[in-house]
């Protein structure tokens, strides 16, 4: 075959493909249709009503000694890594895979299925940018896990930024659940010591230790967020932002762009969000 032929051939399979792929349609398919549209009811609190709030006071900041107050955050440290999921989105269309990832935290469980919470930018692009003919999935690796297994998306809101997964139990050994209610209906103390679990830049299971700077509203978002001080970056995103005792303040999910402030959505968000869906176990 001349190199002439062969040019035409390699000139008219770029025309199909270009003409093919414009003309395929991206939509959202009907059943993430009604992921997408998980419903919220609940109020969200004004600065001034999160400020009338009482302030949370753990007995752990009660502790006399400093060996005690250190076991108890060595033991935190190991809860919260146990509920840390790793997430991994693949949208795949037979040209090339797509591969999204962040982190996320399980907060129940029934008799087949762990539920996790996590962001909805980490797993939007597989509903929202898809070509009709792209596969999608998404996979979890919990604590204990050496390789990934399949999840399934339960509902997602692209507004709140929520997003809750499910995936079979497989006799998992080691998995423990972060507490989303302790926090509920309490304001956090000035200076509160928290930290931020995630998988940052594949690093697995880090968990970064900072405090409570202030509430704060940022653009674009209709609800006061938790601003503070420890460490997130890109992988971070959907992971557990918590107290001394590992009960749950917020999910990590904005940072700026010098690395020096991180943002949560508040715990009373996430579980309004949940409970509006039937997705907790009262």
């Amino acid at each position: 075959m001349t190199n002439k032929k062969i040019k035409s051939i390699l000139l008219i399979l770029t025309l199909f493909f270009t003409l093919f792929m414009g003309s395929c349609s991206y939509f959202i398919p009907q059943t993430n249709q009604q992921i997408l549209n998980a419903t919220y009811s609940g109020e969200f609190y004004s600065y001034e009503d999160y400020s009338q709030l009482p302030i949370y006071v753990s007995e752990t900041y009660s502790l006399n000694s400093i060996d005690q107050y250190n076991q108890i955050l060595l033991n935190t440290k190991e809860h919260v890594v146990k509920s840390t999921i790793s997430i991994k989105t693949t949208i795949s269309t037979g040209f090339n895979d797509d591969i999204i990832s962040g982190s996320g935290f399980i907060y129940q469980a029934d008799e087949s299925y762990y539920y996790a919470v996590t962001n909805h930018h980490v797993i939007e692009n597989s509903n929202v940018s898809s070509p009709s003919f792209a596969t999608i999935k998404f996979e979890v690796k919990t604590y204990e896990d050496t390789s990934y297994h399949e999840a399934e998306v339960l509902i997602s809101n692209k507004d709140l930024d929520l997003a809750i997964l499910r995936f079979e139990k497989n006799n998992r050994q080691s998995v423990e659940f972060i507490n989303i209610s302790q926090r509920l209906g309490y304001r956090m103390k000035a200076d509160e010591l928290v930290m931020a679990v995630g998988n940052p830049l594949r690093f697995y299971n880090n968990v970064s230790i900072g405090k409570f700077v202030r509430i704060s509203l940022i653009e674009n978002v209709d609800f006061i967020v938790i601003e503070h001080n420890a460490e997130i970056d890109e992988g971070s995103s959907g992971g557990a932002l918590v107290d001394v005792d590992g009960n749950l303040i917020g999910i990590n999910t904005w940072g700026s762009d010098d690395g020096t402030k991180s943002f949560a959505i508040p715990s009373f968000v996430l579980y309004n969000f949940i409970s509006s869906n039937n997705l907790i176990n009262e």
